[in-house]
């Protein structure tokens, strides 16, 4: 449960009042780190008056203190996808309710390990953690006079104390070991018995949910009562359907429910062979050619694809569980039995279960270091998550099918979604007297207003400075701020001539070369060198060949080729690879890759939606938002960082990480470092090398561009991918890290740490169709800094895209950090401006331009591991 202001701190306070808001804190964190920072800084960035907001000094946050609410803009109603919720004034016990084997099952299952079957806490899920729990009431009514809330792993909340002491023991302790039987026996096999043990909490802890709430600062209190308002709501959700996500948050003085639509990759269900056939996207028949269907290609797809799915086996006469661990030989090979010697798995399964297989060629499915199970037998089972990573075609159908345009969006949520929840029946939300308003919440968005966006110095001033509308502008009749120059190219064509002929390829680079010069890129040879390639088996020692020709070709002299453009055919991911990786590390050349069946008689949008990237490849810059924050004598350098992980069961994959940096001082030039780390490690171990490196090329560009000799006075972090959780680590492990490099190159940078979060539910839709863009969707620039903001913290949600398709997900934006003494107005004009400085897109995108960078830095970095290839 997140801190609350005093007073009345759910009104928003009147517009205009103050110069920079009340209760400034510390520039840190609201902690107390760091001393406060003097006021006046990045008053030039402001629109106007920011809103008072008074908090009091006892009430603590993890980041900075909210200094007050923007004003700029115009402001317009949105309706979000939240409920606005009240609790009764009770109190909960809390316990501890964990799986773990007794002494006394432990000792009988080392005596006899046939006797009993023991499962660990580990290899249980939450869905049967919760049905053990479920199981236990209903043996032991006495115990429960009413239905407890359980997470599934640990915690548990109880309306009413529990009876679990021993009265006839000298020292009661409040904790009792329950054994539970939840299937029935087998044959001859004993049934699993389960161990769950329940221990009241500290201290005997309980949570008052409504006292708890009015609390002023962040203690166990707080947490608590948010968790069990979490788990109230969620327990019947959970027994009914595949769920993930929260469902309490609070607000400014108020309770919210966020509920939304979502949408998933499951598991086809049913039999495992023809659930790999589609998987592959091949018919059924081509299993009467396994050869083919599961040749070593498709079966790396596949063991990918498959690793950790649930399947059940009928062949012993009841149904039993495993999990795919991967592909291993086909039934056809031998093994050697202790009672028949030599025999094919095949053979063994007829000869023990009296099952005929329709194949002896499809590869069995390991489920254990020495379990092999052929594939015919196993059927998946319903309701599974996809986790796997999914392809272009793949995540294409999926954003098609869940594409949903706002009312259809809220529709849904408001006619289905709460009567699938069932709040008003939950007999566990009854418990905690949590009462929800059936009505979308209402709050104030401001529309900030658009940067200018500069071109190449041109007679008609409208060509040289426009303003965006609706967050997207177009570049046609101008030219980029700053043309790249091009010495030669190459056209490598992995298509047959027959599939793309050389009429195609002539109209192709006559587009290519039209297009250059409209923008005012600089071809110094416009005949380039083309080659037609077949063989894919190498396409590093291609690339090479096809360079050495290229200089063959030419005169003596010439520079050679700054840029290859390779036309590859669809679903080409590995050529794709082959090639960028060339690119990135074999010859650090710039790489441009088109598809044959796109760029053959593309329209000139095409090729100006291409030149947009090959300018920028080749070191030109192709436009410049003009942004407030800009100010020559306040140097400004700009971090954007973000770390990718591999997906579940990939294994010890590693993470790749980010840190795409500002160079230019009008933040629209950037360069970035990768690093690689730990599989699943979100904070950036090699921060301060990148960090050293991004200084070291501002400090070179400035001198040898723009002939400027001042260090950097302001440097802002922006960085992507971290959970709330995770917050303080940021300023912990990596704000150090930052000031480190700072001090290895003699500069003092004040800094300010921005978190960018899109993984969140907060969905809205104007409440006048009339302040809607063309999608339906809430416009460009919208901010919310209030109504269903934290009401401490320094945070807000911003649209800063206009929408495409479906329901626009705004970025929630929190300040860390503040040695800049940023004002609502302006860093919230930073990161709306910062969204306009993608070089590749004619429209703002939904994140700042450096976090946007760093992101597709660590997806290209992945393509440079050849294992990832």
């Amino acid at each position: 449960m997140p801190p609350r202001a005093a007073g009345s701190r759910g009104q928003r306070p009147p517009r205009g009042g103050g110069d920079r808001g009340g209760g400034r804190g510390d520039r840190g964190r609201g902690r107390g780190r760091g001393a406060p920072a003097p006021r006046g800084g990045m008053q030039g960035a402001d629109s106007g008056p920011v809103g008072q907001l008074s908090i009091a000094a006892n009430v603590t946050a993890v980041g900075v203190k909210r200094p007050g609410f923007g004003t700029a803009g115009r402001v317009i109603k949105v309706r979000m996808n939240s409920f606005e919720a009240t609790v009764a004034n009770d109190v909960l016990y809390q316990y501890d309710g964990k799986v773990s084997p007794s002494e006394i099952l432990t000792l009988l299952t080392l005596a006899n390990p046939s006797l009993i079957h023991m499962s660990t806490p580990d290899d249980l899920s939450k869905k049967f953690r919760l049905r053990l729990m479920d199981k236990l009431q209903e043996d032991k009514p006495g115990l429960f006079p009413s239905p407890v809330m359980y997470d599934g792993k640990a915690i548990m909340f109880s309306k009413h104390k529990l009876a679990l002491a021993d009265p006839e023991a000298k020292k009661p302790v409040e904790s009792k070991q329950f054994d539970i039987v939840v299937d029935p026996p087998r044959g001859n096999k004993p049934p699993k018995v389960y161990n769950l043990k329940i221990t009241q909490a500290k201290e005997g802890q309980t949570v008052n949910l409504h006292s708890s709430l009015a609390v002023l600062t962040w203690d166990t209190s707080v947490q608590m009562a948010e968790m069990a308002l979490n788990i109230s709501m969620r327990m019947v959700p959970q027994k009914k359907y595949a769920s993930n996500a929260r469902s309490f948050f609070t607000t400014d003085g108020r309770l919210l429910v966020n509920v939304d639509v979502s949408s998933a990759v499951f598991y086809s269900a049913g039999p495992l062979h023809f659930v790999c056939m589609d998987f592959l996207g091949l018919p059924q028949a081509e299993l009467n050619r396994p050869a083919q269907a599961f040749s070593p290609a498709n079966k790396k797809k596949l063991e990918s694809f498959l690793r950790t799915v649930k399947v059940v086996t009928r062949h012993t006469g009841h149904a039993k569980t495993h999990a795919v661990q991967g592909l291993g030989q086909p039934a056809s090979v031998t093994f050697n039995h202790e009672q028949w010697g030599k025999i094919t798995v095949a053979n063994y399964f007829k000869r023990q279960y009296n099952v005929n297989l329709r194949s002896i060629a499809f590869p069995c499915v390991k489920t254990g270091r020495e379990s092999l199970i052929p594939m015919e037998l196993c059927e998946v089972l319903p309701g599974q998550f996809c986790k796997s990573q999914l392809d272009p075609e793949q995540t294409k159908r999926m954003v098609e099918f869940s594409t949903m345009k706002p009312p259809a969006r809220f529709q849904a949520i408001h006619q289905q979604g709460l009567q699938m929840l069932d709040y008003g029946q939950s007999e566990y939300v009854r418990q905690c007297g949590i009462v929800v308003n059936p009505q979308f919440i209402e709050v104030d968005a401001r529309i900030l207003p658009e940067p200018v966006i500069k071109c190449f110095p041109d007679r008609d001033p409208r060509k040289a400075e426009f303003t965006p509308g609706g967050g997207k502008w177009n570049m046609l009749n101008r030219k980029y701020y700053r043309p790249a120059r091009i010495t030669g190219f190459m056209v490598v064509i992995f298509e047959s001539e027959r599939r793309f002929g050389e009429p195609m390829y002539k109209e192709m680079v006559k587009s290519f070369v039209g297009a250059a010069k409209d923008f005012g890129l600089v071809i110094e040879d416009p005949v380039p060198y083309v080659k037609w390639v077949m063989n894919r088996a190498n396409v590093h020692e291609t690339l090479i060949q096809c360079g050495r020709a290229y200089f063959q070709d030419k005169k003596q002299g010439h520079p050679g080729p700054s840029l290859i453009l390779a036309v590859l055919p669809p679903s080409s991911k590995d050529l794709y690879n082959a090639v960028k990786r060339f690119g990135f590390i074999g010859r650090g050349i710039a790489t441009q890759c088109l598809l044959s069946s796109k760029c053959g008689r593309a329209a000139h949008q095409y090729w100006a939606n291409i030149m947009l990237k090959v300018n920028v490849k080749l070191d030109g810059t192709n436009f410049v938002p003009l942004l407030k924050i800009i100010d020559p004598a306040k140097p400004t350098i700009v971090f954007g960082a973000d770390a990718v992980h591999p997906p579940p069961g990939a294994g010890d994959k590693p993470s790749f990480t980010a840190l795409a940096s500002s160079v230019d001082s009008m933040l629209a030039k950037y360069i970035a470092s990768n690093g690689i780390q730990g599989g699943g490690r979100e904070m950036i171990h090699d921060l301060q090398a990148m960090s050293k490196n991004a200084l070291e090329k501002w400090q070179q560009y400035q001198g040898a561009v723009e002939k400027k000799r001042a260090p950097p006075v302001r440097l802002f972090y922006i960085r992507d991918g971290v959970s709330v959780g995770e917050f303080e680590q940021v300023i912990d492990k990596e704000l150090p890290k930052i000031k480190a490099a700072c001090q290895e190159m003699r500069c003092n940078p004040k800094i300010t740490v921005i978190i960018v979060v899109k993984r969140h539910h907060h969905r809205g839709v104007p409440v006048d169709p009339r302040d809607a863009d063309q999608s339906g969707n809430i416009p460009a620039g919208s901010t919310i800094d209030t109504g269903i903001t934290h009401p401490v913290e320094h945070d807000y949600i911003q649209y800063s895209h206009g929408g495409i398709l479906g329901t626009s997900r705004p970025a929630r934006y929190t300040a860390l950090y503040d040695e800049n003494d940023m004002s609502p107005n302006a860093i919230q004009e930073l990161t709306y401006g910062l969204a306009h400085s993608l070089p590749r897109a004619t429209r703002s995108v939904s994140i700042p331009a450096p976090v946007y960078h760093a992101h597709i830095i660590c997806e290209k970095r992945a393509i440079t591991l050849r294992p990832y290839g």
